[in-house]
């Protein structure tokens, strides 16, 4: 009964995500007429807002030692901006909310994994990826259900949808049981250095910061880029409806995959996959293209988030594990998708998006020469 809590928890707050996140780009380009170039520059200064508030939520939660009251904070404070952002017409006062909205949102992932990782611990034979599972399932169904939206009723009842997802997240997040221990202030500092020195985490936090922020730099603007080739939004949220069920096979058997194929071997996967589909992704101009290069990614993600959460939660002590996966998340999806955003914006707005999407499968390439050339220590490592 306490997991499917947790299923539950995972589907709406990733339904939620996906009803804003998936079509924010194109409801600032088609209704608040933002040009495209002004778009990405927004949407590259949203992770700023992940470097400095995802550490300061993860923290508060490992001091405080009570992560879900943390988390129902966050998920009051994002369920009412969504809504607001959906009744407001005013485009600095969407983009305000918006920012407030991220600052908020931007806490829950890290929180709720570490929580997650509390109880599976707890429980013979639990698997972070199942429980993961649920909310890919959720991201899919909200990505569609966004679109279909968009094009049935108007674009603004996206913020609807993910307001009414959050509020059945808190309602979900009742009655579980804190089991993460409390973190001493006069320990906290010894505890971050002591990360801070970890060698394998920071190799980590480096991949990450040129993967993870090439690879989620180009879902921003893939949307536009789908709008572009002419296709509507009940398409968009298709293709990543499709895109996200394909992750969930890879999510359900994480665990099995990465025992069987071991952590190192799903790394080159991985990046392999990714770097194959940012290539093909530069050529496509029909919906078969769209299609295949949405499978690819799916393939990627679905293997790269279980596999992030368990090296983080393996190498790191669970007392600082809400820290850890928020510094991660914060070099990685934040700076990383700053400077790749950014850089994108400039891309777009000299070149195309073939040339954009290109640039991002080079730099993923690049990554396979340190891992290359520290195969063996990285063996021993991990």
């Amino acid at each position: 009964m306490e997991t499917r809590k947790y299923y539950l928890i995972y589907f709406f707050i990733y339904l939620s995500s996906a009803s804003i996140v998936s079509l924010m780009p194109v409801y600032l380009n088609e209704s608040v007429k933002m040009e495209v170039s002004k778009v990405a520059f927004f949407m590259s200064l949203i992770p700023i807002l992940n470097i400095l508030f995802q550490p300061v939520w993860g923290s508060i939660a490992d001091r405080l030692g009570n992560r879900i009251l943390v988390l129902k904070f966050l998920l009051i404070m994002t369920a009412i901006l969504a809504f607001f952002i959906g009744v407001s017409e005013n485009k600095m006062l969407i983009l305000l909310l918006f920012s407030l909205y991220t600052i908020f949102m931007c806490g829950q992932a890290p929180i709720k994994d570490s929580i997650t990782m509390g109880y599976i611990a707890t429980v013979e034979g639990a698997s972070f990826g199942i429980i993961r599972t649920w909310g890919a399932i959720g991201f899919a169904m909200g990505a569609f259900g966004a679109g279909f939206l968009a094009d049935v009723l108007v674009i603004n009842w996206i913020f609807y949808l993910g307001s009414f997802g959050f509020f059945l997240s808190l309602f979900f997040t009742n009655n579980i049981k804190n089991i993460n221990g409390d973190l001493s202030r006069d320990k906290y500092g010894d505890a971050i250095k002591e990360l801070i020195r970890n060698k394998v985490y920071i190799s980590t936090l480096m991949y990450g910061f040129f993967f993870v922020g090439a690879f989620f730099s180009a879902d921003q603007f893939h949307s536009l880029f789908v709008r572009h080739n002419g296709f509507n939004m009940t398409i968009v949220g298709l293709l990543l409806f499709i895109a996200v069920c394909v992750e969930i096979p890879f999510m359900f058997f994480s665990r099995k995959i990465m025992i069987k194929f071991g952590l190192l071997n799903l790394v080159f996967a991985m990046a392999t996959i990714s770097v194959i589909r940012l290539f093909y992704l530069g050529m496509s101009t029909s919906l078969i293209d769209f299609l295949i290069t949405g499978i690819l990614r799916g393939i990627s993600v679905g293997i790269l988030i279980p596999l992030s959460i368990q090296l983080i939660s393996t190498i790191t002590k669970p007392k600082v594990l809400s820290s850890a996966l928020s510094i991660y998340s914060s070099a990685t999806g934040g700076i990383g998708v700053v400077v790749f955003t950014l850089l994108g914006g400039i891309i777009i707005d000299q070149f195309d998006y073939r040339v954009l999407f290109w640039f991002y499968g080079v730099t993923q390439s690049v990554l396979f020469i340190p891992l290359l050339l520290n195969i063996k220590k990285l063996k021993n490592l991990i």
